[in-house]
């Protein structure tokens, strides 16, 4: 894959030469210059296209990045503000630590999210700008998504009203068509997963279970544990438990999730050991996080994660739709709503099968024309973010805020038991092997080679 990457990339390159040659020459036929005149363009042309090789041949390097402020952290390394220096481009720059990546039998997810990140080109879907490496850590700078995730959103409002909830919902679907249409399933959405842009809109990110499923040390591990936990007495909750359950732990959730949310993951993933799985698995965390919007929590959200499996595990028996009473009866679910999240949130031979059945939904077609969002006639956001600059980072967390860094004292432990226990992760035989593992991981965006000239004067 890595060769095929490298010649379509030099292949398209050499014919984007050829066509900027014919473009010039034909140019300059038009343009009756004099000779010398001639003389003078072409050897502006041919330093013009000496300048455009040496930039596909200098290796990019994090100094080539000015950081303007962190903006996340994982088990892995860390989300930074970018600016890169010679274009002024901003860029969310992730950067990941080799060896600890290599311990955790995380390397496939990474060229996964790359490989995703390259070969994709739609709206509803990060872009990636470049991906480079030096000998300590892989690096992928993507654009900057300045309106932070929407779980930040849910935390702020609680619970969305049916009509934000369609919006959003009908862009999230949109987003996971589009990874669908390109031959991918995400296998792990969860509202961390969608980005908020500066026009308010949606966008999908975080690839890295994409293609193929986690690890099989991993896999086998969570098989291991349903299987253990699935006799287990099971204690059904009432909402207000659960959302109070929920709303207690939200805090701490946010900070880290592991790949494979229980909260959002179709029972099938697990359980499927020979079968395997299709793209509805995305269909029923969309489900999920459909119910979340308008309840204020997910479905099998419990007290510990072993509790949240033996919920999913029993999904039939937990799920159920919330009464309000009262006061707080202008909550209750819309049937329309309660019929999407059944047919999402069901038995794998009974869950919607394609985009159709979602669009064309009563909760949604009445109100939202799929083929209208993002455009300029369609559907408004119900929130576009309140930026003071390119550079506004308010709707992240602030890694200078000591409030804010308490929520990341579990990650920061891991990384650090990590970074010991991967210490002995130094003998000749490993560098040979990270070497090895990324070989093919560069990557610049089209726009960087420009693919014609500019017009003759």
């Amino acid at each position: 894959l890595d060769f095929m990457d490298h010649y379509f990339d030099l292949l398209t390159y050499l014919d984007n030469r050829k066509q900027r040659l014919e473009q010039f020459k034909r140019q300059l036929t038009e343009s009756k210059l004099p000779e010398e005149k001639v003389d003078q363009e072409w050897s502006i042309y041919n330093g013009r296209e000496r300048a455009y090789l040496r930039k596909r041949r200098t290796r990019m390097r994090m100094s080539h990045f000015q950081i303007v402020k962190q903006v996340g952290q994982g088990g892995y390394g860390q989300v930074f503000l970018a600016k890169k220096k010679d274009t002024s481009e901003l860029c969310a720059l992730k950067r990941m630590n080799k060896k600890l990546l290599m311990r955790m039998g995380e390397i496939q997810h990474i060229l996964t999210e790359r490989d995703i990140l390259a070969r994709t080109d739609s709206p509803w879907l990060v872009n990636l700008l470049y991906a480079f490496q030096d000998m300590d850590n892989v690096y992928l700078a993507m654009e900057f998504v300045p309106g932070g995730d929407f779980r930040t959103l849910l935390n702020a409002s609680g619970v969305l009203r049916h009509e934000c909830v369609r919006f959003y919902f009908s862009e999230m679907c949109a987003a996971v068509f589009s990874l669908h249409n390109f031959g991918y399933i995400h296998r792990d959405l969860k509202p961390e997963n969608f980005l908020i842009d500066a026009s308010g809109h949606i966008k999908l990110t975080d690839f890295g279970l994409s293609r193929g499923t986690l690890s099989p040390q991993i896999m086998e591990s969570l098989r291991q544990k349903l299987e253990r936990l699935k006799n287990a007495p099971l204690t059904l909750k009432s909402h207000n438990d659960r959302f109070n359950t929920y709303r207690s732990m939200r805090k701490e959730l946010r900070a880290f999730t592991l790949v494979g949310s229980p909260d959002y993951m179709a029972p099938e993933v697990l359980v499927s050991r020979e079968q395997g799985y299709d793209l509805t698995v995305d269909y029923w965390s969309l489900g999920c996080i459909l119910f979340e919007c308008l309840t204020g929590y997910p479905p099998f959200t419990a007290n510990s994660t072993d509790d949240v499996w033996l919920n999913v595990y029993h999904w039939s028996k937990v799920l159920e739709r919330p009464v309000y009473v009262g006061q707080d009866e202008e909550f209750n679910l819309e049937d329309c709503a309660w019929d999407l999240i059944t047919k999402l949130i069901a038995n794998h031979e009974d869950r919607y099968k394609i985009p159709e059945q979602i669009i064309s939904h009563s909760f949604l077609e009445p109100y939202i024309k799929f083929t209208a969002l993002r455009a300029p006639e369609g559907p408004k956001p119900p929130l576009i973010p309140k930026l003071t600059s390119s550079i506004d980072t308010s709707y992240f967390d602030d890694f200078n805020d000591p409030t804010d860094m308490e929520r990341y004292k579990e990650v920061h432990q891991r990384q650090t038991d990590l970074e010991k226990s991967g210490s002995e992760l130094a003998g000749v035989d490993t560098c040979r092997n990270l070497r090895s593992a990324f070989v093919g991981f560069t990557f610049k965006h089209n726009q960087a080679i420009p693919d014609h000239l500019p017009t003759l004067v």
